[in-house]
């Protein structure tokens, strides 16, 4: 599937050496244990390219492993304002930032959060990055437990921004005539999420998820959406139980 090659593309744009000694020293589980105030400590060594952090790739580039940032982003929710705002500092002067720019738009976009789709389309709205940095966003770590990813598709199909609406509804066609069992229950929340309620067939009829679904596959399209309205109904009344008790 073409959406596959793409939850990859992040492992082929740093080049680096295999092992960055510094990210050897420190462990995911060590680094949130870590007071808010010595993590900031943390942040600011990826906003500094002078710092143990940065190294020099195969190619004799400046750049940076992301990989415990995206984390320290997902767990923290201070640290993506951070990020934004150095990013919209350094892109005032892109050429002499470049170095600095590439990997921090991709630890925010690598998030995969609305939050961080929102800071890509605000900082990256027309530029050559944006497209590339969008599709990363939708798709960063897909059935991963961190977050519901139909309700970020919703939100990139609900995008003022052209460029982030009309590059989800090329993407997500495929991805959404999925039928597994684990899938449509995460879809049926986000539509919990989204109407309140679970949706009427006006509201099947003209939910975006829904549409791309029978423009993408109507033959599976069809039983798609019947499995959708059980769940739906199923996970509302766990959830009234829930609230009840």
């Amino acid at each position: 599937m073409r959406y596959k090659s793409i939850l990859f593309l992040t492992m082929f744009l740093y080049p680096g050496p295999s092992v960055c000694l510094q990210q050897q020293v420190v462990s995911v589980t060590s680094l949130l244990q870590r007071s808010d105030s010595e993590l900031h400590l943390y942040v600011e060594q990826y906003l500094d390219d002078k710092s143990p952090l940065w190294y020099l790739d195969r190619k004799g580039n400046k750049t940076v492993d992301i990989d415990l940032l995206v984390i320290l982003a997902r767990a923290k929710p201070w640290v993506l304002p951070i990020l934004e705002k150095r990013l919209g500092e350094w892109m005032i002067d892109q050429d002499a930032n470049k170095h600095l720019i590439r990997p921090l738009s991709i630890a925010i976009a690598d998030e995969g959060s609305k939050r961080g789709l929102d800071a890509i389309g605000r900082l990256f709205a027309g530029h050559p990055e944006e497209p590339m940095l969008v599709r990363i966003a939708l798709l960063s770590g897909f059935d991963y437990p961190f977050h519901n990813h139909y309700s970020l598709w919703y939100h990139a199909l609900d995008f003022q921004n052209g460029v982030v609406r009309e590059l989800a509804e090329k993407m997500l066609g495929e991805m959404v005539s999925d039928g597994s069992e684990h899938r449509l229950t995460k879809w049926a929340e986000a539509l919990l999420d989204r109407y309140g309620h679970p949706p009427n067939e006006l509201e099947f009829l003209t939910d975006p998820l829904v549409k791309l679904a029978w423009s993408h596959d109507r033959a599976n399209a069809s039983e798609i959406q019947r499995k959708l309205s059980v769940l739906t109904n199923e996970i509302a009344k766990k959830r009234k139980g829930g609230v009840q008790k």
